[in-house]
């Protein structure tokens, strides 16, 4: 039961993260073939790595920044 219930729940996040940041329908999402699921699936998780990156790029750039006031 409780891989059934996770398998769910992954389900409706991937469908909400799908709906939100690539703003598909859910209508949309619905109607996929499986092979358009995953290639949109992918773009997502590219999208968000390479968001993630940034970030991180970014804050050692503040850090460094910080450190040179300091200095």
């Amino acid at each position: 039961m409780a891989v059934k219930y996770f398998d769910l729940i992954d389900y409706y996040k991937t469908n909400f993260n799908l709906f939100k940041q690539l703003n598909l329908s859910i209508f949309d999402i619905d109607n996929m073939f499986f092979w358009e699921r995953e290639i949109y699936i992918k773009i997502l998780v590219d999208f968000n790595e390479e968001r993630a990156q940034r970030e991180r790029e970014r804050e050692i750039q503040e850090q460094w920044q910080m450190k040179q006031m300091t200095e």
